[in-house]
């Protein structure tokens, strides 16, 4: 038994004017009055939605607002409201729609049977009379087996055929154990009604007064709970899933940007090490013999300083192509390096100060003598006023051909090292040009500023080169970041926008579905599924678009932009907190307003 004491409900005037009425199991009671003149309020109190009056509201003569919060909960989930619009879910078919709020196949097909809408099961909607969808609506009320039914103005947009039919299958109804509770403005429901009430001004009169007053005997029967999983709500979150086209390209493109420009920050530097090694042996280093011991583990060649020292020039030694400068084609502007041990590389001045009437290329191929020993010239270098430090400076045995900042550069010939051995005469040096290999040397480079030894970081000889190449490429990724951060600053707020202007819309659909007593778990766990599956999308299409371009610049150019392991666990987690503030907050938060707020947005 429901009861209502003494309630009272005011806003700038009074609605509800000390109420007092009793509600029996097994009765339909009708609750007449114009608009206005506060039938919906009293809806609203008797389902729990409404608990800012005036009064007491006894359930089994225990007060409502006295109850403990599990109390309140389960006394509102044996209440069903039904609206005058039906709210089906469109894009559902109608056993869909029932089965959403009640997994029941064989109940759901009892009901539909009984209410002749069997055929309409797979229909959708849209294709329903506005009889069809209050019936329906009236069904999904059953199938929560609830102790009190409130049907607000049911067939108010309904024809008088629909309305009536209407009524004949709500009379059919068994409610030994049920009251059913009609608000309304028409006298169709008179016939059925066991009382009918009538409110003027917030105050209450009864007109007709048929109660069946009866003990209502409780079956104990077990109850087969057939929950809605995880897998029912992935197929309704598919199914009514929005097209989000545009939100998924943008999101798409975000999460591109944020993975390339990680790979730029975590391998560019790499990756340009190793392409600049092709061109410049980073391997090769100048230390002091005293610092030989440091590098020991690392060593792999080992060149001695030999020269042969003639009248106007000197010869030194030519280290192995793999580990020479000299092969670059900026510097190796004449011929080729050395075939075989008989072939040497001499530099400008050298054929300038040995064959001054000569052009530069009328020199390949002409011999000289060293030690007794016929070489022939197999190419020619040059050193611009740039190239001079590049050329010289970073092998310690040559820097006394060209000193940096001077205009002199001494005549030289290169001799293949193996052959240089065996000529030449061994040059007591403080230094030792030695090579490690090469990944051990990009190591070395790529980590120059945290380098525990710093006195690696003075024998690294191209550090300076490539700081200032660094510093021109920086620049314009310095440049490219920016833009690439407003990209992304303007892309997620779209982002943000649409999702909360889409999340504002469905707060009424928040509302209706606790009105069904969908809990509230339940309806954030399908709501996350839809966008984790619409940012899901965006993610994986991201992340084929990157390893797409990232697999081309590898087989193309050899440069590997591949993120490594702990990278990804770090994009996750931030992908994580992404989704968190931007989609599952704000549904918290909505699910955490007043459902009558909801539903009236």
């Amino acid at each position: 038994m429901i009861e209502l004491r003494k309630i009272t409900k005011k806003y700038d005037h009074v609605v509800l004017d000390h109420v007092n009425l009793t509600l029996k199991e097994g009765n339909i009671y009708i609750l007449k009055g114009i608009s206005g003149s506060g039938k919906t309020t009293l809806f609203n109190i008797l389902a729990g939605l409404d608990s800012n009056y005036d009064g007491k509201y006894l359930w089994n003569n225990k007060d409502v607002k006295e109850m403990s919060i599990k109390e309140q909960i389960k006394t509102v989930n044996q209440i069903s409201y039904v609206f005058q619009k039906s709210y089906l879910f469109q894009k559902l078919t109608i056993q869909e729609n029932l089965l959403f709020i009640k997994n029941d196949l064989e109940l759901v097909q009892k009901y539909a049977k009984q209410f002749q809408v069997e055929h309409l099961l797979n229909q959708k909607p849209e294709y329903l009379s506005g009889g069809e969808k209050q019936r329906i609506a009236f069904i999904r009320a059953l199938l929560l087996d609830s102790k009190i039914i409130l049907l607000d103005e049911p067939t108010s947009s309904l024809d008088p055929k629909n309305s009536e039919l209407f009524v004949t299958f709500l009379n059919q109804i068994e409610r030994q154990d049920k009251i059913i509770f009609i608000a309304t403005h028409k006298n169709i429901y008179d016939r059925i009604a066991n009382q009918i009430i009538r409110i003027e001004y917030g105050k209450i009169k009864i007109e007709k007064n048929e109660l069946v007053s009866q003990e209502v005997e409780k079956e104990t029967k077990e109850i087969i709970k057939k929950e809605n999983t995880w897998k029912n709500d992935l197929l309704f979150a598919l199914k009514r899933k929005k097209k989000r086209l545009i939100l998924c390209l943008l999101a798409t493109i975000l999460f591109l940007l944020i993975l390339c420009s990680i790979s730029l920050v975590f391998n560019f530097k790499r990756e340009y090490l190793k392409v600049k090694s092709e061109s410049y042996p980073l391997h090769v280093m100048s230390i002091f013999k005293t610092d030989m011991n440091r590098l020991e583990a690392f060593i792999e060649k080992e060149y001695d300083d030999y020269q042969i020292e003639e009248e106007n020039y000197k010869a030194y030694i030519l280290l192995d192509e793999e580990d020479c400068i000299l092969t670059d084609p900026s510097i190796l502007q004449y011929g080729t390096y050395p075939k075989n041990d008989s072939e040497v590389i001499v530099n400008e001045e050298f054929v300038s100060s040995v064959f001054p009437q000569l052009e530069f290329s009328s020199v390949l191929g002409k011999s000289i003598t060293l030690e007794n020993y016929q070489f022939t010239i197999s190419g020619i270098i040059f050193s611009g006023e740039y190239e001079d430090y590049h050329v010289y400076q970073n092998n310690a045995y040559y820097k006394e051909i060209g000193i940096l900042h001077k205009d002199y550069i001494s005549p030289a010939v290169f001799v293949p090292y193996q052959k240089m051995k065996e000529i030449g005469t061994k040059h007591e040096n403080q230094y030792t040009v030695i090579t490690i290999s090469k990944e051990k040397s990009l190591d070395f480079y790529e980590n120059i500023n945290s380098l525990e030894d710093d006195w690696l970081q003075y024998n690294l000889p191209w550090e300076n080169m490539l700081s200032n190449e660094y510093s021109s490429i920086y620049a314009i990724l310095f440049l490219f970041g920016i833009i690439l951060i407003f990209s992304m600053f303007f892309i997620f707020l779209f982002v943000v926008n649409k999702i909360t202007l889409e999340l504002s819309y469905r707060q009424r659909e928040f509302g209706y579905l606790q009105l069904f007593r969908v809990k509230q778990k339940r309806i954030l766990r399908i709501y996350l599924i839809d966008y984790l599956l619409e940012i899901l999308v965006a993610i994986l299409l991201g992340i084929l678009l990157y390893h797409l371009l990232a697999f081309i610049l590898y087989i193309k150019w050899h440069l590997s932009f591949f993120l490594p392991l702990t990278v990804w666990v770090i994009i996750i987690g931030i992908l994580f907190l992404y989704f968190y503030f931007l989609v599952k907050l704000p549904i918290s938060k909505y699910l955490k307003k007043d459902i009558l707020e909801l539903i009236h947005h």
